[in-house]
């Protein structure tokens, strides 16, 4: 008889937080959708402006981690769900892991 375990819930979550990456035109648009920037922070957000959740959270880095999270967003074309960037803006925006989950994709249905 063969059994079929399945994946451990917590473990596929993980790798899937480790591995996820928007676009900075899908992202922009997460943020839009979740009510995080109006839809004039998106559009420039989307052209390379840092957008407002973000604002706060490089503001408060020391230097020179400051100067390069501007250059970094300025910059990349992917934002990851992992980024130590994307989880202090998160947190200086009050969301949870869970909310940064479902900004990336996470469908709820799913739960570790």
């Amino acid at each position: 008889m063969i059994t079929i375990r399945q994946p451990d819930p917590a473990v596929v979550l993980a790798a899937w937080r480790d591995t996820r990456k928007l676009s900075r035109a899908e992202f922009c648009l997460a943020i839009l959708r979740a009510g995080l920037v109006t839809p004039e922070e998106a559009v420039v957000a989307a052209q390379g402006q840092i957008p407002a959740p973000l604002t706060g959270a490089i503001a408060q880095m020391p230097e020179p981690q400051r100067n390069e999270a501007r250059v970094l967003w300025a910059g990349l074309t992917e934002v990851q769900r992992n980024h130590p960037l994307v989880l202090l803006a998160g947190e200086a925006e009050g969301l949870d892991a869970a909310a940064l989950d479902a900004l990336f994709g996470w469908p709820a249905a799913i739960t570790a």
